[in-house]
C-alpha cells in the first residue's frame, strides 16, 4: 500500500462511497462542498510525495503499549510506503480535540527530534492531517459508524479551518 491518495486502501476493502447520493443527508449544508475543495487540495500533495519509505501507518496512543520504560507498537494493518511526516501527521491527528494539545505536540517532537530531524513544517502537516481526516469520511460509510452526522459536522469545521489557512 502507498499513501499517495486519500483512500489508500483498496476499493474492494475501502471503497470511496461519501460522494454517493444516499450520504449526503449525512453532511451538514455545504458540507460535501468542503469535502471536495480539500480533497482537489490534498490529493496532488499526497501523489507528489517522493520521499517514502515504510511507515507504521496508524501510530497513535492506542497502538502504543508501554511497559517498563519501553514503547511497544501494535497494529500494522496499515503498514504502508509514505513519509515520515505523513506518519507524524497520523500520531498528531489524534490529538485535535484535547486540552493539553500543544503541550503533547510539542513533548512528541522534542522526543521525535532526540533521534532525528523534525521532517517537516506545519503547512505540510496540516496537508496530511486533513488527509487523515478525509480519509476517515469516507471510513464513517463503509464501517456504517452509528455517530458519523456528528463526526462529519466536526470534520467539515475542521477542514474548513485547513481550507482557511491553505486554500
Amino acid at each position: 500500500m502507498i499513501w499517495d491518495r486519500v483512500s489508500y486502501f483498496p476499493e474492494d476493502v475501502d471503497p470511496v462511497v461519501y460522494h454517493l447520493p444516499e450520504h449526503a443527508d449525512s453532511f451538514p449544508p455545504d458540507g460535501l462542498d468542503v469535502v471536495e475543495q480539500a480533497m482537489a487540495i490534498v490529493g496532488p500533495k499526497l501523489a507528489a510525495v517522493t520521499d517514502r519509505q515504510i511507515i507504521h501507518g496508524d501510530l497513535h496512543i492506542w497502538n502504543v503499549h508501554a511497559r517498563r520504560s519501553q514503547l511497544w507498537a501494535l497494529d500494522f494493518e496499515d503498514i504502508m510506503w509514505g513519509s515520515r511526516a505523513q506518519d507524524i501527521a497520523i500520531s498528531l491527528y489524534y490529538l485535535d480535540d484535547r486540552p493539553d494539545r500543544d503541550e503533547l505536540v510539542s513533548a512528541f517532537r522534542r522526543g521525535y527530534e532526540r533521534l532525528a530531524p523534525w521532517p517537516t513544517d506545519d503547512t505540510e502537516l496540516a496537508v496530511f492531517m486533513a488527509a487523515r481526516r478525509l480519509m476517515f469520511v469516507n471510513y464513517v460509510f463503509n464501517i456504517d459508524m452509528p455517530d458519523r452526522v456528528e463526526f462529519l459536522a466536526k470534520s467539515v469545521q475542521r477542514l474548513r479551518v485547513f481550507l482557511d489557512r491553505n486554500g
